[in-house]
């Protein structure tokens, strides 16, 4: 009787041991079919397809918004938006393509008044192969028309910047800006104006593209919007000299001297204490016509050169106000800057030409008109200027 309760008992041992076994083979057979069968295989192609989704989702956003920053100008902002496709796609040729074109940009950016800052042969081929490779991208037009551009080939440059702006649909701010500064070389002022109001309206946060713009409306003398738009460029970027100059020019052939005289007060200000911490946005130079009748320009290209301009006209700001010591405080001012005679004959020449300007602005005011006249031989002969 014991015997057989002791096989009935291992018997029950044997049987669900054997029970486990089998069911642990079947798991595992389970587990190997899963993974071999189209199921396992159609969730891992969905999880790489929803990955795949999402890096393509913030390439492609950060693609298109590289190249808006490019249309509008802004090189630094584009190549951030390249670099960031890169970090998660390192292969991305597109993005490695753009952040070429940005560093082309960046050589070929155009300095108005120095044609000889690149190497033009090796951009050149750059251009010539990316072209073949993508025959419709504006960007390379644009490349090839600040290229044209800087070599003094000025209808050259206009044909490539119509078409980048053909190709990007009318929707590239940095080409009708470039094109402006053509027209404006040209002298063909009202077509330059009408480009850097393009250039404006894609692009309306690039203070430069404001304060070209208000440039033009002052050449055609039409100081109301002048002063608008140079107001824009400062509110936009008030660290940069440029646009206090024309501003304070433009109030002051409004006659608004007052206001002229805050704004040179301002500018005055941010040369002597914040102009070192912000040198790399002041580094552009000054250029000027050397007469309201040709097209030779005089340029002030140095610190001192500028600084030297800006406090002889203030010095006429204050004199025109009737404020002696602030005139001669002016005055002592540029003195103090040592500079030599061929600098000072630089400043003579701008300031005779904004005088000009002046006068035939307030030609009805004959107080003023005399006051300037009386600047003029009081301080702008070459041996009288801060000697």
């Amino acid at each position: 009787m014991l015997k057989k309760e002791f096989v009935l008992s291992n018997f029950a041992v044997f049987v669900t041991l054997g029970i486990a076994l089998l069911s642990s083979f079947f798991l595992l057979i389970g587990c190997i079919y899963y993974h071999i069968t189209p199921w396992y295989n159609l969730k891992e192609v969905g999880y790489q397809q929803q990955q795949n989704e999402l890096k393509n989702n913030f390439t492609n956003f950060h693609n298109d918004l590289g190249i808006q920053f490019l249309f509008a100008g802004r090189v630094d902002a584009a190549t951030n938006e390249f670099t960031k496709i890169l970090e998660v796609d390192r292969l991305n040729q597109n993005a490695t393509r753009y952040l070429v074109l940005c560093g082309i940009f960046n050589n070929t950016t155009f300095d108005f008044y120095n044609f000889n800052n690149f190497d033009d042969e090796i951009t050149r081929q750059q251009l010539d192969a990316l072209i073949i490779e993508t025959p419709n991208d504006p960007l390379l037009y644009f490349y090839s028309g600040n290229l044209a551009h800087s070599k003094g080939y000025l209808d050259d440059a206009i044909t490539y910047y119509q078409k980048a702006i053909d190709l990007s649909n009318c929707s590239f701010a940095a080409a009708y800006h470039s094109m402006g500064i053509v027209n404006d070389q040209k002298n063909e002022h009202n077509l330059s104006l009408e480009n850097f109001a393009k250039a404006v309206r894609l692009s309306p946060k690039t203070w430069i593209y404001n304060n070209d713009l208000a440039d033009e409306f002052y050449t055609l003398e039409d100081y109301d919007n002048s002063t608008t738009y140079y107001s824009k460029a400062i509110r936009l970027n008030p660290f940069i000299l440029l646009p206090y100059f024309g501003i304070s020019k433009s109030f002051r052939c409004l006659g608004d001297l007052e206001t002229a005289s805050a704004m040179q007060e301002r500018q005055i200000t941010l040369m002597e204490v914040n102009y070192t911490k912000y040198l790399p946005i002041n580094q552009k130079g000054l250029c000027y016509p050397r007469n309201s009748r040709n097209l030779e320009f005089i340029c002030l290209n140095t610190y001192d050169e500028i600084q030297y301009y800006c406090y002889y006209s203030t010095a006429l700001t204050y004199y025109l106000l009737g404020n002696g010591n602030k005139t001669l405080e002016y005055l002592q001012k540029a003195d103090d800057l040592h500079l030599n005679i061929k600098l000072k004959s630089k400043v003579k020449e701008i300031l005779n030409y904004d005088i000009e300007n002046l006068q035939k602005a307030q030609s009805q005011n004959i107080t003023l008109v005399d006051k300037t006249n009386e600047f003029r031989n009081n301080y702008l002969q070459l041996d009288q200027i801060a000697t």
